[in-house]
């Protein structure tokens, strides 16, 4: 099933959304280059690139949300350690054998990623907004 960026994605901070489309890029690339293929060096780089992309997009949120202040920090970066743990167990599996990267496989980092973006990211981003005067 493919994932692509639209405007029901969008949290209304620019730097946010403008990551959030990047990641939702990488995500369709590993979709699509890794369906139904059993060789990991096909699409290991792009796995690779999604990893260090969220950890980059998570650790500019974090300093965002801290340099204003934000009150659901705690709980934000959690949700993000956990979705960071969610993609290593995944490579963790492959490097096991355990499977490929099916859609299968993909759905649930997928559905994550979007109830985070529609969730917790948007409280933010509002907040943000709110604060700053400025998306």
């Amino acid at each position: 099933m493919r994932m692509t960026w639209d405007s029901a994605l969008s949290v209304g901070h620019d730097d946010i959304d403008d990551e959030h489309q990047q990641l939702i890029g990488l995500f369709d690339l590993l979709r699509s280059e890794a369906a139904g293929k059993d060789d990991r060096s096909v699409f290991e780089p792009i796995l690779v690139a999604l990893v260090d992309h969220v950890s980059g997009h998570f650790g500019h949120e974090e300093r965002l949300m801290a340099e204003l202040d934000y009150a659901g920090l705690a709980r934000h970066r959690r949700e993000h350690i956990e979705f960071l743990g969610l993609l290593t167990m995944l490579s963790l599996g492959l490097d096991r054998g355990l499977g490929t990267l099916s859609d299968r496989v993909l759905r649930l980092p997928r559905h994550a990623l979007i109830r985070h973006i529609h969730g917790p990211d948007r409280n933010f981003a509002a907040f943000a907004l709110d604060r700053t005067g400025r998306a």
